[in-house]
């Protein structure tokens, strides 16, 4: 089931996104990065404010889901300082880069994400928002439900 959020501050109109809930085990969204917009899950962090995704040349055993590919993003503008975050299980690397990220309707021009070349021990079980188990290790996974 799709839920009515109010949209931003100074928007007139209602937006509404699918919100995967894996019964606060992780929630996942979709986002489009890019002009033309690529398509990614995004998995929403609410321990920290940094968006991140993986780049076209992060090895398939460290970014085994979709990857963004620079190249086919007009709007796409890399930076040279570098991008770090840890977790309690694990880390991801790579540069910061600007782009076009557009989230439940709503557009943001030269938005400062991590672009990640490598991840240590973050993606190891993954579901996607159909439900379906995208992972290089399985464990259980639990009720999946749409909020």
């Amino acid at each position: 089931m799709t839920k009515q959020y109010d949209s931003l501050k100074g928007l007139q109109r209602k937006r509404s996104t699918k919100l995967y809930n894996d019964y606060g085990y992780r929630y996942l969204v979709d986002i489009a990065v890019g002009t033309p917009p690529q398509v990614f899950e995004l998995a929403v962090d609410i321990g920290s404010s940094d968006l991140w995704i993986p780049d076209s040349q992060c090895p398939d055993s460290l970014c085994p889901l979709v990857k963004f590919n620079e190249a086919n993003s007009t709007t796409y503008k890399p930076t040279s300082e570098n991008f770090n975050i840890k977790y309690g299980t694990g880390n991801a690397t790579g540069k910061y880069a600007l782009d076009t990220i557009t989230f439940a309707g709503v557009t943001i021009e030269e938005k400062q994400f991590g672009y990640v070349s490598a991840t240590n021990n973050i993606l190891t079980e993954v579901t996607s928002l159909s439900g379906d188990e995208v992972a290089t290790t399985k464990l259980r996974r639990m009720n999946d439900e749409y909020i």
